[in-house]
């Protein structure tokens, strides 16, 4: 328990979770976190607005978190630091896991500066037994050269013998044929075919054209 001869917390300190549910409280979500990082790291925390903001005793617990993520009422839930002036970037799940970090680097490096590595995600399985098996999603903060820090990218890599598409976001998934969000090329409604992905290059096969 924070006392008044506590040192006030530093921003570095502090972490932000928004919960799933609507109906899921802050003793919940503080009560989840400290299943991660021990419930006496717990300093400080409030609900703004749909987020639960906290403040640990230390800065690599805050760290631990941000790596871990929680699980709340068995969903996986990322967090995020509250001293990142750093984009969140997810690389998509069509990167299999033997792609090797640094040629994602490469290529994002012509939009901003990395700020961390990557990390993989969580597939955010609910039964404990698979809750260490990973996604193909990696992860990783920038600092952006755009003005917006926003980040919609579609690149390939080259390894081995093959070419992979990459497709890298700071927000929601979005269409490259359209350009709306909500759904990715291969399933755009505005296309008459289908796009899909084979050895990382682009197709389009026409339903009912025989070709």
């Amino acid at each position: 328990m924070a006392s008044s001869e506590t040192p006030p917390p530093s921003i570095r300190q502090g972490a932000r979770i928004v919960p799933p549910d609507s109906d899921n409280t802050v003793e919940e979500v503080l009560l989840a976190v400290g299943q991660q990082v021990g419930h006496d790291q717990l300093l400080f925390a409030s609900r703004m607005n749909r987020a639960v903001v906290m403040f640990l005793k230390d800065e690599p617990h805050v760290h631990q978190l941000v790596e871990s993520g929680v699980f709340i009422r068995d969903i996986f839930v990322q967090v995020s630091p509250l001293s990142a002036p750093s984009t969140r970037i997810t690389v998509s799940a069509r990167v299999p896991p033997f792609i090797p970090n640094e040629l994602l680097e490469s290529e994002l490096r012509r939009f901003g500066k990395l700020a961390s590595g990557f990390r993989t995600l969580s597939l955010g399985c609910r039964d404990p037994k698979l809750r260490h098996v990973q996604s193909l999603r990696r992860q990783a903060f920038m600092f952006l050269d755009s003005p917006t820090q926003t980040l919609e990218v579609l690149f390939r890599v080259k390894h081995g013998d093959g070419h992979y598409v990459v497709y890298a976001s700071s927000g929601s998934i979005k269409c490259f044929e359209c350009g709306d969000v909500g759904h990715k090329r291969y399933a755009c409604p505005q296309t008459g075919g289908v796009w899909f992905c084979r050895c990382g290059a682009w197709r389009r096969s026409h339903r009912g054209s025989g070709g």
